[in-house]
């Protein structure tokens, strides 16, 4: 059939108006197609700003947009599917296709096209003007954001510490995986606000509530107050169904915990293996199972026990030594959680690939641990290291906090360094660090990814 040339016309310019609407649609979300930097500013050329690294399938909803870079734009993001879910931070879009790391998605999830500007990098940022026009401006010039006081906001470990100070508030949350802290402010037309950050509650998140919680009973005595609905927290993935005689990893733990650990690591044992011996050749489905079967609690007392027995069981006693090998998870764990990896834990940390030799594959010494009885000597000193670990004071500002490297005098690892050696001196035992022993090092950088074994 013919077409008559007035509605060819107003084919062509309703096919016109199709692309153009999809190259300027409504942008809301990202999703990450390729690993890509996550930081806290929007500087990235500064390694030190950066939080995490987001893998491919992370999905994030757009705060603010950054047209002051030269090859390309950034978003402030917060990250709602993925690892770090619930945090807040900045990934950058260049104007070269070749060299994205992540798509663009409207409100219904549908991925948004972008003109090929071939190097043009103000038609390339023209693209962005709708989003823009529908963002206020912030005190920097070239950032407009959906909530300008977020551009400036600090770390989720700041956020924290505000908390801790009286300077935030927590409330109840909706999403059980999130805990909102919030504050009022007046703002410069006098009007009333309130702030709020939706934060991760990851198994840290429930020791800084209770504390937080013990501290004000503490100082408000006997003054009646207004009562408030507890804010509901979940430690870990699970924390209220725990394997018989774990419950006592949700309390303090002391020599009088010694029956109860034991009886933890029984069922354990006995969840992992299914009443079996367990081999080397076992790791690709015993570790899924770690996840699958253990709640993140219990997950951490399993990598305390099963890594220092396997790296340190020989050289005990004393028990320092395995206290060592635990602290170095734990290190490990909150440095992995300063960088963005919220949700990280002492046993993301020991799986780590080619970081912990004992679960290298065909590695035996981490199915040795699991198979060992809890009556074996080495078994009991890491019970011992386990009640010392518990109550292992250790300042902010110490080295000890900074160690996440050992090796023994049997190798000699490409990253040691004479001049990082920190002689190890645990509840005052000094250990050896010659022969078979360990030897310590501060301030040796390393990388966080998760574990392909987790469900994270």
């Amino acid at each position: 059939m013919k077409i008559p040339v007035k509605s060819n016309y107003l084919l062509g310019a309703g096919l016109f108006l199709f692309s153009w609407s999809k190259v300027f649609a409504f942008a809301d979300y990202i999703e990450i197609s390729q690993s890509t930097p996550f930081l806290a500013q929007p500087s990235f050329n500064r390694e030190a700003y950066q939080l995490a690294e987001l893998h491919p399938g992370s999905k994030a909803q757009i705060v603010s947009l950054n047209t002051n870079h030269t090859k390309g734009v950034s978003f402030q993001v917060r990250i709602n599917e993925g690892p770090n879910r619930g945090q807040l931070g900045w990934v950058y879009l260049s104007e070269a296709e070749s060299q994205r790391t992540l798509k663009l998605l409207n409100r219904e999830q549908k991925e948004v096209s972008l003109n090929s500007t071939k190097g043009d990098i103000t038609s390339f940022k023209s693209q962005f003007s709708t989003l823009a026009k529908s963002m206020s401006p912030t005190e920097s010039s070239g950032i407009t954001s959906k909530i300008p006081e977020l551009v400036s906001a600090k770390s989720d470990q700041e956020l924290w510490r505000q908390f801790m100070a009286g300077e935030l508030s927590a409330k109840p949350s909706v999403n059980e995986e999130l805990v909102t802290l919030e504050k009022t402010v007046v703002n410069a037309d006098g009007e009333t606000q309130t702030q709020k950050y939706h934060l991760p509650a990851d198994p840290t998140v429930a020791t800084l509530l209770a504390s937080k919680a013990e501290s004000a009973v503490v100082s408000a005595g006997n003054v009646e107050c207004e009562e408030e609905a507890p804010v509901k927290v979940h430690a870990a993935r699970g924390a209220t169904k725990w394997l018989k005689g774990c419950e006592v990893l949700g309390s303090s733990i002391g020599e009088q915990s010694r029956t109860k650990l034991e009886q933890c690591f029984t069922s354990i044992k006995a969840t992992i293996s299914e009443g079996r011996k367990l081999k080397p050749s076992d790791r690709a489905k015993v570790f899924p199972t770690f996840y699958s079967k253990l709640n993140s609690v219990e997950q951490e007392f399993l990598a305390s026990m099963v890594t220092s027995i396997g790296e340190a069981g020989v050289l005990a006693p004393p028990p320092e030594e395995m206290v060592a090998i635990m602290m170095v998870l734990k290190n490990r764990k909150e440095d992995a959680q300063e960088k963005g990896f919220s949700g990280a834990n002492m046993l993301d940390t020991a799986l780590q690939s080619l970081q912990f030799s004992m679960y290298n594959r065909g590695a035996h010494h981490w199915s040795d641990a699991l198979n060992r009885p809890n009556s074996d000597s080495q078994t009991q000193h890491a019970f011992d290291a386990f009640i010392k670990f518990k109550n292992l004071k250790i300042s902010a500002s110490s080295p000890l906090k900074d160690v996440f490297h050992y090796h023994t005098d049997k190798v000699s690892p490409d990253w040691k360094s004479p001049s990082k050696i920190l002689k190890m001196v645990l509840d005052g035992v000094r250990l050896k660090q010659t022969g078979s022993r360990h030897i310590f090092y501060e301030n040796i950088g390393w990388s966080f990814k998760h574990n392909p074994w987790s469900n994270k």
